[in-house]
Order: structure tokens, then C-alpha cells, then sequence
């Protein structure tokens, strides 16, 4: 397969991938949408068969010696021939009258407990019915029944059905239409490289067939080989080196005994970032035009399939309109005398916000309520009922004007629209993340195994051969490389003592831990935004402990497991090797996600959240450590960058998608699509990573000398004024109270995942942009000091007027603080390491920085959690301003002591 269509393929899955979640997304918004509606419109009838009940409720009536209820019933249930039957029930649950009549006799259980704790109005859901409900209540307010309405879905299920034959037909469409588009970009991007690329495989073939007396192939037209071209020449003179070698038996072999696989850690890919940059923004342009267009296709789709439910709703509210504006004048009141009807009219334009307008008019315009409102070029095109009359006898005397807003089903999708915008910014990041780990494993890896093992022969080493097992075409095409040294070997055998088989290459890069780094971010990422308000749905039963330090336990027990196993990651790394304690790390994860969709207490939920803990530190230092220890020492500033990169990524994907999710499918769902992420993860270590690692030959000892770093009094301060607050920042703000707050302003789980999206994309953006920026002209205190100031002024203004924009913009300013933090911390860490601490070594320095940061972040979540509890989120937001406020206070009160550090 050329690179062309291997790169194809690539972008085809992934433009299939967002059009495949954006469709699901939309449709799940138009079904809850859809189902809100109906609801609605059934409690208006209900409302409408109440007020006839009503007036012999008030004088003492039960419900069950109503003798006219089947009557009053039937005529509630003419006013909309589309509910199919209506109740009154009493305040046992028991039915007193049905339209039309019914067998069933009580209500079920959990339809009772809703209709008991409901004050007026209340609604229920099951697989195939819609209800909602009107409570009957008499002149005390005491509970004496309810009028029910009840909605079969199965007009519903069809409605749902048909737009997602739509979505699914339309977007197939679309998604041809881009994969061609692709394919001719990739075309005209790549074939230059792609005709390099088959020159290389011509070279290989023509290797391999000489004999012992034929001349070498004639050099290679190095024409038009794109990014090849430089590298085709010198894989040339190697191959020719190598084949003069092995004719000349002037060869080397192995003389090793003991393991039979060497590990490489190349330095750099340049073929697969050259090629990103190539094709990176024209991609993302493609993504981009995707994902518009089946948004503007959806969004007019969902329109089609509202028409009959907003028809039907606007002659539903003409009718019940225009029938008490008709008793009122059949009573004999003239309409100039109506008392009460633009009040009338208000509370209607409250319940109905699909209406902007009604008004009552005779010769003149008589009283009117609301306004009325242009369509636009987004607004759908509204069912406008015609005016109804208003006669006295057969004369009329007047009109009632209703006008539908055209721009409520706008403003429903609102929603769905910012979902596209996280979409896209989901879909350009793992774009990105899976096109470098494509051309790395299937093109610029396969090459730099070649380069590597012919440069070996090129000097008459065929000590070392490929792994047969490769599946790539230059992996095939150079077997006979790896058998030519298998040959020498067998040969050499008789002759030599010490002679042992070539030993197996195997190749470690950057681009391995890529994915799995993104997923395990992004799955421990994706309970962030609604974690706080689902443990407050579930059982708790810590009776003794408050409701809000109860929703901090899951947390807590995160934060707890990865403060336990963090100082432990390396000396296990020494022990057993990467790629195994990964495999470990995603069994645990497995189960701890398993446990976290079947939780069902607040108990449970906290042990299996601990267990997601573990698995999130084990992974993230594992693949930290995996980052260092490939890299070279002056690279691994750049290397580290590549981590956070990848990290912040999965986090920032995670913490958006995750809300979205959640507002659609519910926890459980997102804990089961979480273990889903942990197992692809899982499946991405055991591809990517090299197969067989050599432990050190002394394992490092399981003791961690946590506290021996505090001799130090600029560790101290270190620890105390940078590591601890920033770390309070992120899980006692970020992680805990921005969520419990925002939902107490009345946020979705949706709305707290795209403010949480905010602030990690600030600490990606700025994590790359500031040391840039600010390293010419700032030193790491400074740095440090700065992000402390901004992040303890926003929380401040968020603490002082606690809205949903205040809060996001501390969420904002907490990720451009963080940004500031995070790397010169660990900087100002190794440089302790480097000079003052240097007896301790940078693995102790930087444990026990880990250790202790953790410590104090779980101490602070704590006190943060108790304070909420007492003195509400306002408070404890302005502690953790006055945290942050006097750790910038300790950097500036010892800045000489520091700086006299950072001049070291």
C-alpha cells in the first residue's frame, strides 16, 4: 500500500470518526429536545382538565366522588387529539377515571415518589411512554391527587428513526465527498514522496536479487522524490557498502551471549514531523469543512422533524386560548371589559416560549403581550396559525393573533452548536496525534530500521538483524538483509567459539507513548466536569459525614492512591520495565472502570475512583519516564515538551467531551466508553512499545526518602509557596468546587466541560508559547511568582461575585497561571538537584516534589471541602485565593535567597 492511500485511510477513519459522533451528538439533542416538547404539550392538556377539577377540589371534594370526571376527562382530552389518554389519580396513587378507560388501577412506584415530592407540575419517562402530570391540591395545599397524560412513543421512535436515516444517508455523502477531497490533496501533497518512496523499494529489490558476479544496479535518478530525496543517495552508497562486504566475507558477527534483542532509541523522526508540517494545515482545513458542512446538513434535517410537533403545539394553544376568551365573552363580559388577559397572556408567553406574540383585537388592537420577532437565515420556518375568531352569537366581534418565535429552536440548539465548535478542536488534536503515530510506525519507522541496520552492514557488522515478523512493505522488501546476516552467522559458527545468532533490533520512539498518553489522559479526564454532582446523586451512607465533604471522598481517594504510588513508578520501572507495568496499569484500569459504571454508592464510587487514581500515575509517569529515558540529556527539554503536549491534549479532549457526553448518555455511559478508551490504550502499548526490555542490573530500592529534600530551605519554599497551592488550584478549584458551583448556577454537565475545556487549552497553548516568550527577559521565580498573582486575583473576583462568567474567567486566568507554573517548577526542582541538592540526585528531588505537592493538594481538598460545607463556595473559593496570594507573599520575602539560585 503507497503512502498516499495509507495516508488516506487515515484521514478518511478520522473524518468518518467526527462526522459518526457529531451525528450521534445531534440526534441525541434532538430526541431530548423532541421529548421536552411533548412533554410540554401534554402539560397543557393537563392543565386544561386541572382547572375543570379544580373548583370542587377547593370546596372538599375527594377525587374519588367525582361523578362527571369521565365527562370533564373526555372534554380535556378533545382539546388535543394527539394525547391518547389522560388520568386523575388520587393522593394513593390509585386511578379514579380514565380517558378512554383503562384496566390498570394503581400507579406505579416510582411515578408515585415523583408525583409526591413535585409541588405542581412533574413529568416521567419510560421506554415507551411520556407522562406528564399535574398535581390537584386544595385550598391548604395538601396533596389530593393528579391529572396524568400519557403519550405513546411510538410516533416519537418514528420521528427519531427517520432523522437518523438522514443523518446516517447524509452523512455517508459527505463523508465521500471529503474522503475524495482528501485523496487528491494527499495526492498532490505526497506524490513526490510517494515516488521516493517506490525508488527506495526498486533499490532493495534490485539488492536483493544480485549474485555473487553481477555489478552493483546503476545509482538512483534522484528526481522529483519529494521528501526522499535527500536520503535515497546515501541508502544507495550503504547498500553497496553492505553488498561489497558480504562478498568479500569481510564481516563481523555477534559474540554476545545472553539476551537476543537489542533496544535503539533513535533521536529524532524529521521524515514524520517534515511531513505533519506539510500536510498539517491543509488537513485541518478539510476537518474543518467536514464538519461544517454536515452541521449546516443536521441542523436543517432536525427543522424537517420539529414542523409537526410545533404545528400541533401552536394549535393546542390557540384552541384552549381562543376556547376561555370564548367562554369569557359567552358569559356576556364585552372584550373592551376583559379583566386579566395581558397577565393571561404573560404567564402563556412564559410557558410557551415557542410563542413571541399574542394579542385580541376588534377594530382596533385591543391588548397584546410579547413581541414580534423576525425570522432569520438560521431561524426554522414557522407554522403561523391563521387569526381566531371571537363571535357573540353567529356575529364576530374580534380575532385572536398568535405568532410562533422563530428563533426557539434556535436557541434549543445552542447546545449542539458549541458541541460542534469542541468537536472540532477534539478532532484537529487527534488528527494530529494519529497521522505522526501513522507515518511513524508504518513509514518513517520502517525506514529508520533499514537505515540503521544498513549502516551496520554498510561497516561489515552483521552482528544485528530486523524482527521477521514486520509487516511493512520495507521491512519486507530488506529481509534479505536480516537473512544475510543469519547466513554469516551459521557460517561463522564452526569457526569461531564464541559465535551467536544475530541479535534482534527493536526500535523505541517518542511517537509510542503518543496515543497511549492521549487516551489515558483524556479517559481519567472525562469525569472531571460532572464527578462532584454525581456523587451527590448517590447513596451515601457516611450518615456522619456532611453532604459536601461526602462529595469530596471520591476525589480525595483519587488524589490519595496517586500521592501512595507516585514515589514508587521508577523503582518499579527498574524492576519489571515499561512496557509490562503499562500492561499492568491498563488491567487495573479495567477494573476500576468496570467498578465506577456499576458504583452505585458513594463508598464504591470512592474505592474505584482511588483504583482510576493508581491507573492515571502509574501510566503518566510510566510514559514520562519512558519520554527520559529514550532521550538524550540535550534533548530532553524538547522531549518533555512532546510529553505535556500529549498529556494536556488528552486531558483537554477528555474534560470537553466528557460534559458532553455526560448531558446526553448519563455517568455510567461515560465510565463504560471510559474502560472502552482504557482498553484501546492497552492495545496501543502492546503494538507500539518494544516487545523485550533489560531491567537495570541493580533495581532501585522500594524506599523513598520523601523527607531528606527539606533540609533544604529553598525546597521549602519551593514546596510551600509554588508545588502545594498550585496543586490546590487545580483539584480543590478546578477538579471540585468550579463543577459544585457552576451547577449551582444552573450549568449543565455540558457548560462545566467547555469552561474546564478552557482552561487546559490555555495551559496547552501557553505551555509551548510562554518559555519562549518569557525566558529571554523572566527567571523561573518570576515566572512562578507572576502565575500565583493572576490566579489568586481571578479567584478573588469569582469569590466576590460568584456568576457563570466570573467563574469561567477564573477558570481561564487559574489555566494562564498554571501555564506559567508548572514547567519552571520542575525546572527550579532539577536545578536544586543540580547544585544544593546534588547529593540526593534528580529521581529523589523530583519524588519527593511529587510526593509531598500531592500530600498537600490532598490536606488542602479537604479543608476546602469542609469550609464549602459551612460557609458556602464563595468562601472557599477566597481561601484558595489567599493560599495562592501568600505564596507570591514567601517568593517575594526571600527573592534574594532565590535569586541567588537562580544565578547559580
Amino acid at each position: 500500500m503507497s503512502i498516499i492511500w495509507r495516508s488516506w485511510l487515515s484521514v478518511s477513519v478520522i473524518i468518518g470518526f467526527m462526522l459518526g459522533i457529531l451525528g450521534v451528538l445531534i440526534s441525541l439533542q434532538h430526541d431530548a429536545i423532541l421529548a421536552a416538547l411533548i412533554k410540554q404539550r401534554l402539560a397543557v392538556v393537563a392543565q386544561s382538565a386541572a382547572s375543570n377539577f379544580q373548583p370542587a377540589i377547593d370546596i372538599g371534594l375527594p377525587v374519588s366522588m367525582l361523578r362527571n370526571s369521565q365527562v370533564l376527562l373526555d372534554r380535556a382530552r378533545g382539546t388535543d387529539p394527539n394525547a391518547p389518554r389522560i388520568w386523575i389519580i388520587d393522593n394513593t396513587g390509585r386511578l379514579s377515571g380514565s380517558s378512554p378507560p383503562t384496566k390498570r388501577q394503581t400507579l406505579h412506584a416510582s411515578m408515585l415518589r415523583t408525583m409526591r415530592d413535585s409541588t405542581r407540575s412533574w413529568t416521567h419517562e419510560t421506554d415507551d411512554v411520556l407522562f406528564s402530570g399535574i398535581n390537584l391540591r386544595a385550598s391548604d395545599r395538601t396533596l389530593v391527587g393528579a391529572i396524568l397524560v400519557s403519550y405513546s412513543k411510538q410516533r416519537f421512535h418514528a420521528i427519531s428513526q427517520s432523522l437518523s436515516y438522514q443523518l446516517i444517508l447524509g452523512g455517508l455523502v459527505i463523508w465521500a465527498f471529503f474522503a475524495t477531497m482528501a485523496w487528491l490533496l494527499l495526492y498532490l501533497k505526497l506524490r513526490d514522496a510517494s515516488r521516493g518512496y517506490n525508488q527506495i523499494l526498486e533499490l532493495l529489490h534490485q539488492f536483493s536479487v544480485l549474485t555473487v558476479e553481477a555489478p552493483f544496479p546503476f545509482p538512483p535518478r534522484n528526481m522529483n522524490c519529494g521528501l526522499f530525496a535527500k536520503v535515497i543517495p546515501d541508502l544507495y552508497q550503504k547498500l553497496a557498502q553492505a553488498e561489497a562486504h558480504y562478498r568479500q566475507h569481510n564481516t563481523s558477527v555477534s559474540n554476545e551471549a545472553g539476551t537476543p534483542f537489542v533496544t535503539v532509541y533513535p533521536q529524532h523522526n524529521s521524515l514524520a514531523y517534515s511531513m505533519i508540517r506539510h500536510l498539517s494545515p491543509s488537513i485541518a482545513v478539510l476537518l474543518l469543512a467536514a464538519v461544517l458542512s454536515f452541521g449546516f446538513y443536521a441542523y436543517h434535517e432536525t427543522q424537517k422533524s420539529f414542523e409537526p410537533e410545533q404545528s400541533a403545539r401552536l394549535e393546542l394553544i390557540g384552541a384552549i386560548v381562543n376556547a376561555d376568551i370564548q367562554r369569557a365573552v359567552s358569559a356576556g363580559i364585552p372584550l373592551e371589559k376583559l379583566v386579566g388577559t395581558n397577565h393571561y397572556f404573560n404567564e402563556l408567553l412564559s410557558y410557551f416560549p415557542e410563542v413571541s406574540y399574542f394579542g385580541i383585537a376588534s377594530d382596533h388592537l385591543l391588548t397584546e403581550a410579547g413581541a414580534l420577532k423576525q425570522s432569520s437565515f438560521w431561524s426554522i420556518d414557522s407554522h403561523e396559525l391563521p387569526a381566531l375568531p371571537i363571535t357573540d352569537g353567529r356575529q364576530q366581534i374580534g380575532e385572536i393573533l398568535i405568532k410562533a418565535n422563530p428563533h426557539y429552536f434556535t436557541l434549543q440548539f445552542r447546545d449542539v452548536l458549541l458541541d460542534l465548535s469542541v468537536i472540532i478542536l477534539v478532532a484537529i488534536l487527534l488528527a494530529s496525534q494519529v497521522l505522526v503515530v501513522t507515518f511513524s510506525t508504518s513509514l518513517t519507522g520502517p525506514f529508520n530500521r533499514l537505515d540503521y541496520l544498513v549502516s551496520h552492514q554498510a561497516q561489515g557488522d552483521f552482528s544485528v538483524r530486523l524482527n521477521q515478523n514486520r509487516r511493512s512493505e520495507i521491512d519486507r522488501a530488506a529481509r534479505f538483509l536480516s537473512q544475510r546476516a543469519e547466513q554469516i552467522a551459521v557460517t561463522a559458527a564452526p569457526l569461531l567459539k564464541n559465535a551467536c545468532p544475530p541479535r534482534i533490533l527493536q526500535f523505541a520512539y517518542l511517537n509510542d507513548i503518543r496515543l497511549p498518553v492521549f487516551l489515558f489522559a483524556g479517559v481519567d479526564a472525562l469525569s472531571i466536569s460532572f464527578l462532584p454532582v454525581y456523587t451527590r446523586t448517590l447513596h451515601n451512607a457516611f450518615d456522619w459525614l456532611d453532604g459536601t465533604l461526602a462529595i469530596s471522598l471520591p476525589l480525595a481517594g483519587y488524589l490519595l492512591a496517586i500521592t501512595l504510588i507516585s514515589p514508587f513508578v521508577r523503582p518499579l520501572l527498574t524492576r519489571i520495565g515499561h512496557k509490562p507495568l503499562l500492561l499492568w496499569s491498563t488491567a487495573l484500569g479495567l477494573f476500576a472502570y468496570f467498578g465506577l459504571w456499576s458504583s452505585t454508592t458513594v463508598a464504591e464510587l470512592t474505592v474505584y475512583r482511588a483504583l482510576a487514581g493508581l491507573t492515571f500515575a502509574l501510566a503518566t509517569l510510566t510514559c514520562q519516564d519512558y519520554t527520559l529515558d529514550i532521550a538524550q540529556k540535550s534533548m530532553r527539554g524538547q522531549a518533555l515538551g512532546f510529553f505535556t503536549s500529549a498529556l494536556f491534549s488528552g486531558i483537554f479532549t477528555g474534560a470537553a467531551v466528557g460534559g458532553i457526553l455526560a448531558d446526553r448518555l448519563g455517568a455510567s455511559s461515560v465510565f463504560a466508553i471510559g474502560g472502552a478508551g482504557i482498553m484501546i490504550a492497552g492495545i496501543l502499548v502492546s503494538l507500539l512499545l518494544p516487545r523485550h526490555q533489560q531491567p537495570e542490573h541493580t533495581p532501585r530500592s522500594l524506599r523513598i526518602k520523601i523527607w531528606q529534600p527539606m533540609q533544604s530551605i529553598r525546597f521549602c519554599l519551593l514546596v510551600a509557596c509554588v508545588a502545594i497551592p498550585s496543586n490546590v488550584l487545580v483539584q480543590a478549584f478546578i477538579a471540585f468546587l468550579l463543577a459544585l458551583q457552576l451547577d449551582a448556577l444552573g450549568a449543565s454537565a455540558a457548560d462545566i466541560g467547555r469552561t474546564l475545556m478552557l482552561f487546559y487549552l490555555i495551559i496547552l497553548i501557553l505551555s509551548a508559547v510562554a518559555p519562549r516568550l518569557l525566558s529571554p527577559c523572566l527567571n523561573d521565580w518570576e515566572k512562578t511568582l507572576i502565575g500565583l498573582i493572576i490566579s489568586s486575583v481571578a479567584l478573588a473576583a469569582a469569590a466576590a461575585w460568584p456568576t457563570f462568567w466570573s467563574i469561567a474567567s477564573a477558570a481561564i486566568a487559574a489555566g494562564v497561571g498554571l501555564a506559567l507554573i508548572r514547567d519552571p517548577e520542575v525546572s527550579l526542582a532539577l536545578s536544586l538537584a543540580e547544585h544544593e541538592l546534588r547529593h540526593l540526585g534528580n529521581d529523589s528531588i523530583l519524588s519527593s516534589l511529587r510526593s509531598i505537592e500531592r500530600a498537600g493538594s490532598l490536606a488542602g481538598l479537604v479543608l476546602i471541602a469542609l469550609l464549602s460545607s459551612q460557609h458556602g463556595y464563595p468562601v472557599a473559593m477566597a481561601t484558595i485565593s489567599s493560599w495562592l496570594a501568600l505564596g507570591a507573599a514567601g517568593i517575594l520575602m526571600a527573592r534574594k535567597h532565590l535569586d541567588g539560585l537562580h544565578q547559580a
